[in-house]
């Protein structure tokens, strides 16, 4: 006898557990699928494993690859300068100390 089988039995006789209860210790490993027979005086019978759903899988033809990655990603200097309108990419230094130079309104 499995060292549970009357804790399980005392539960099930006394109406404290189920048939479903019964059967969880035999999933759990606390008695064997005979004792179950023995304290509920019907058969074990396993439960069904879920089965994942299958995922499909991407459509590749024979000999084709993923396509790679070769070329770099550009610096933060190149996208600014791709960006700014005709020429406005890279401000002119003046005596601001980095600011571009104000522009004369007269």
């Amino acid at each position: 006898m499995s060292p549970k089988f009357k804790l399980v039995k005392h539960y099930y006789d006394n109406g404290i557990w189920g048939k479903g209860a019964v059967k969880k210790a035999v999933e759990k490993g606390w008695i064997t699928a005979e004792e179950y027979f023995l304290i509920t005086g019907e058969e074990y019978s396993a439960p069904a494993q879920p089965q994942a759903p299958e995922q499909p899988e991407p459509e590749q033809e024979q000999g084709e690859t993923a396509p790679e990655q070769t070329e770099a990603a550009p610096d933060q200097g190149e996208i600014e300068a791709e960006s700014a309108p005709d020429g406005e990419g890279e401000a002119e230094q003046g005596e601001n100390g980095g600011e571009p130079a104000p522009e004369s309104g007269n």
